[in-house]
């Protein structure tokens, strides 16, 4: 999967609000790699304006200084990452317990 979402709504998504969609994606879509995700959200998303772009990187920012999001050891690549058991429990429960 890739950011679908329009340009006005992503960029007026609260900042927790947004990180939660972008894990909710990359963990359905079984991503491994958040470059990879990115650039596939650029291309065939709705993640091609600089805005939007930088928007997902906050966002980004936001999941690992949180830790729903690690660096995966097993691969090779410093952009791997897997959605952590705390990622898993906010995607169950929400974040208002975590704010």
């Amino acid at each position: 999967m890739t950011w679908r979402h329009p340009e006005k709504a992503t960029l007026a998504m609260p900042i927790n609000s947004l990180a939660m969609e972008i894990l909710r994606d990359y963990k359905q879509s079984g991503g491994w790699n958040r470059d990879n995700w990115m650039k596939e959200s650029a291309q065939w998303g709705s993640a091609s304006s600089r805005e939007v772009q930088r928007a997902l990187s906050e966002g980004w920012a936001w999941l690992i200084s949180r830790g729903l999001v690690a660096w995966d050891p097993s691969q090779s690549s410093g952009n791997a990452y897997f959605v952590t058991r705390l990622g898993d429990e906010a995607l169950a429960q929400g974040v208002t317990h975590m704010d």
